[in-house]
């Protein structure tokens, strides 16, 4: 268990989902929920101003991109650890979740003990990438034709950015 609790703000566009993980959150001790926010501007006006220590974020947001979100945070609040979450798991999603720098991905479809586990392992400094994440990545690393293997790597920025 962590020493004080992890300072915790949610960036998640779906009500019942952000509001179930806040009220799961604020059942472990070692957790302290300190926001919710329902799109990505808010979400980066709110963590700008609390300055949480793990920042819980969708990757598909309305307003500012979840992924575009966790590059800013990167470079605004290199403190800050970053857990991103999806329903979706295609390789192209995974590929730029690798990319992004976030510091862990979980999927939404896993039970609340991987999400406690992956918070704590975040918040403590390592990375906590879901099996399934690990394993479709290794798949498309394995893929002669993969396309970060025939994209120049300005190719694959703007294809980042498109």
């Amino acid at each position: 268990m962590l020493k004080k609790p992890v300072r915790i703000l949610i960036v998640e566009d779906h009500a019942m989902l952000a509001e179930s993980l806040g009220v799961w959150i604020s059942r472990h001790p070692d957790f302290t929920l300190v926001g919710h926010a329902a799109d990505g501007e808010a979400g980066w006006k709110l963590a700008l101003e609390l300055e949480p220590d793990l920042i819980l974020v969708d990757i598909e947001l309305p307003k500012l991109d979840g992924l575009e979100l966790v590059r800013r945070f990167l470079v605004r609040l290199p403190q800050t650890r970053l857990l991103t979450m999806s329903g979706r798991t295609d390789p192209y999603i995974i590929w730029q979740v690798a990319q992004s720098g976030t510091h862990g991905y979980v999927e939404k479809i896993l039970g609340p003990e991987v999400l406690v586990d992956a918070i704590r392992m975040v918040a403590e400094g390592n990375t906590f990438f879901s099996p399934t994440f690990q394993e479709i990545k290794q798949d498309w690393l394995a893929q002669p034709d993969a396309f970060q293997k025939i994209l120049s790597d300005r190719e694959q920025e703007v294809l980042r950015r498109v």
